[in-house]
C-alpha cells in the first residue's frame, strides 16, 4: 500500500477542517488507489474524532514524533521524552511507503507564533527530504520573521536548506511572498489563492465513514449572519470589540435585518453568547449556538444576503457561495483577500477602526450587496476555470 500523507491539518477549527476536506477529496480524485494518512498533534482533539467519524487513516504525529523521525540527538530526547515504541512502528511503516505529502497548514511557519512552532514546521520537511518523499506546501502564509537572535539565526540556517526541497511551495498572500524572497532565494516559490478557493464541492460522503445528515436550519429571509472571531480581542480592547458588533448590529436592526450570530470555531462560543446577551430580549437576534462543521457552516453561509466574518476561512466560504462579507480583520491576509474580490471597502481593521465606519461599511453593503454577489461569482467562476488541482497533480505527475 503506498500513502499519501497531509500534515499541518485536523479538525480544530472550521478553517483546518475544510483545507484536511479539501485536499482528501482532491488527493481521491487524482491518485486513486493511494491511501490517503493525515498526520494530526496528540495534544488536541483531533485525533479521536477523525479516527472515529472519517473513512481516512489518522495518526498522532506531535513534537515527539517528530523529534524521533528528525533524527541524530533529537532522537534520543525524544525517546527521554517517552516516545512509545508502537507509535515509531506505526510512522515508520507510512513513511517508508509514502510517495507525496503535503503540507496544509494555513499559517505556521513565522514569528507571530513561537520559534519553536516554526522549528516543528521546518523538521516535517526535514523528515520528508530525508524520506525522499516529495512534497507540496499547499497555499498558506508566511512571515514576518522577527525571531529573537539566537533562533533567527538558527531558523534562517535550516530554512535556507529544507525549503528548496518542496516541489512547490504556494504563498497565499503577495506579501508572504515578499517575505519569503526577501530571506530565501527560492526557485519553487509560487502565488496562489487559499486552497479552499480553487477546489470543488466536498461531499460528506467522501469524508465520513457513516451517513452523517447535514445540520439544517430554517434561516428567516433578510437575515444577516454575524460570524465573531475570539482572536479580535489580541489586537483591541474586548469593550471596543463589543461596542464596534454592538454598532453594527444596531445598525443592521434598524433598517430592518434579522441576525444570526454564529459560532465558526469553539473559541469563539462564549463571545457569541456575550454579543447575544446584549440582545437576549431581542426577538430578531437568533443565537446559533449548534456545532457545525465546515460543510454545515457552508451551507448555512448561503441562506443569508450577507455576513459581518471575522474568521478567515469562515470568509472564504462566504465567497465560495458568492456571499459578500464585511470582514472584521486584523492583518494583510485579509485585505488580500478582500482586494482579489473587489470587496476592500467592506473591510474593517480591528487595530484603526472607527464605530462610524462600521456603519457606513452597513449601510454601502446593504445598499450594492445584489451586486456584490455578481461581481463575487464571476471571480469565483474565473478562479474555477484555472482547474489548479488538475494543474497541480499533472506537475506531481
Amino acid at each position: 500500500m503506498e500513502y499519501v500523507v497531509i500534515v499541518g491539518g485536523g479538525v480544530a477549527n472550521k478553517g483546518a477542517q475544510s483545507m484536511t476536506f479539501q485536499i482528501i477529496k482532491e488527493i481521491r480524485k487524482h491518485m486513486p488507489g493511494k491511501e490517503v494518512v493525515v498526520f494530526c498533534n496528540s495534544k488536541t482533539n483531533d485525533v479521536p474524532k477523525m479516527d472515529l467519524e472519517y473513512n481516512v487513516k489518522v495518526v498522532p504525529f506531535d513534537a515527539k514524533d517528530i523529534l524521533y523521525f528528525t533524527g541524530g540527538i533529537k532522537k534520543v530526547a525524544s525517546v527521554l521524552l517517552g516516545e512509545k515504541k508502537e507509535r515509531i512502528k506505526e510512522i515508520q511503516e507510512i513513511l517508508d511507503n509514502a510517495c507525496l505529502a503535503f503540507d496544509i497548514s494555513g499559517y505556521s511557519f513565522s514569528s507571530e507564533w513561537s520559534a519553536l512552532n516554526s522549528v516543528k514546521y521546518l523538521y516535517r520537511i526535514q523528515i520528508m527530504k530525508k524520506k525522499k518523499i516529495p512534497m507540496i506546501i499547499m497555499p498558506q502564509s508566511f512571515g514576518p520573521f522577527h525571531y529573537a537572535k539566537f533562533w533567527k539565526i538558527y531558523i534562517k540556517r535550516l530554512a535556507s536548506g529544507l525549503l528548496k526541497y518542496p516541489m512547490a511551495i504556494y504563498a497565499r498572500e503577495e506579501e508572504s511572498y515578499k517575505e519569503l524572497t526577501s530571506q530565501y532565494k527560492l526557485d519553487n516559490l509560487y502565488l496562489s489563492v487559499d486552497m479552499v478557493l480553487l477546489g470543488g464541492e466536498v461531499n460528506r460522503d467522501e469524508i465520513y465513514k457513516e451517513k452523517i445528515q447535514p445540520k439544517h436550519f430554517e434561516i428567516l429571509e433578510n437575515s444577516v449572519g454575524i460570524i465573531p472571531n475570539k482572536k479580535v480581542l489580541e489586537h483591541s480592547k474586548e469593550e471596543e470589540i463589543i461596542n464596534l458588533y454592538k454598532g453594527i448590529i444596531d445598525r443592521l436592526l434598524q433598517i430592518g435585518r434579522n441576525i444570526y450570530i454564529v459560532q465558526h470555531s469553539t473559541p469563539d462560543q462564549e463571545f457569541c453568547k456575550k454579543l447575544k446577551e446584549i440582545y437576549k430580549n431581542h426577538k430578531k437576534v437568533y443565537l446559533i449556538e449548534d456545532e457545525l462543521d465546515c460543510l454545515d457552516y457552508d451551507e448555512l453561509v448561503a441562506q443569508f444576503d450577507y455576513v459581518v466574518a471575522s474568521r478567515y476561512h469562515s470568509i472564504v466560504h462566504a465567497y465560495k457561495r458568492h456571499i459578500p462579507c464585511i470582514a472584521v480583520g486584523w492583518s494583510y491576509k485579509y485585505q488580500v483577500l478582500l482586494k482579489h474580490f473587489s470587496q476592500l471597502d467592506y473591510l474593517i481593521d480591528v487595530k484603526n477602526m472607527q464605530e462610524e465606519c462600521a456603519v457606513k461599511c452597513v449601510d454601502e453593503m446593504q445598499e450594492k450587496y445584489k451586486q456584490e454577489k455578481e461581481v463575487i461569482q464571476s471571480e469565483m467562476d474565473t478562479l474555477r476555470k484555472e482547474k489548479f488541482y488538475d494543474e497541480l497533480f499533472k506537475l506531481i505527475g
